[in-house]
């Protein structure tokens, strides 16, 4: 009795498992491409450290430092996180070459695909490039929405 139903299960079983396409404009859709946008900021007067993360999943977290469980804030969709890599491409992130820590230090780190790049610049840091400071308002305006 048992076995026609398991000859009957396994078939459906594997018909309902199969591989299935992800339609464009899904929150997956970012997994695929392997975008994800760091923005750390660390130092000052309590030696603190706080994480921000754009996931390629969609998901927002922060965390008050790289070992602890960081929090959900929320989502961007993958037209935003786009929009995001957009700009970084536009302002040619992936180009800046610029490592100047300080007291309080900002550091984004992006990551597409197999390419991941990072630049770090103080608070109030002068000669950082104009790029970096308006990269950072760009995503925590898109983290505090």
């Amino acid at each position: 009795m048992i076995r026609p139903f398991i000859f009957i299960c396994i078939p459906l079983l594997l018909i309902h498992c199969r591989s299935r396409e992800i339609p464009p404009g899904t929150m997956a859709e970012p997994l695929q491409s392997g975008m994800e946008i760091s923005l750390t900021e660390q130092g000052g007067f309590s030696g603190s450290t706080l994480v921000y993360r754009l996931s390629p999943a969609g998901h927002i977290t922060r965390s008050e430092s790289p070992g602890t469980v960081p929090d959900t804030l929320g989502h961007v969709t993958p037209e935003e996180m786009a929009a995001v890599f957009s700009k970084l491409e536009d302002l040619k992130f992936f180009e800046t070459e610029y490592q100047r820590p300080g007291n309080l230090t900002y550091t984004i780190e992006a990551r597409k695909g197999g390419t991941v790049h990072a630049a770090s610049w103080a608070a109030g840091d002068d000669s950082a490039p104009g790029s970096l400071p308006e990269i950072r308002r760009l995503i925590m305006d898109i983290i505090k929405k």
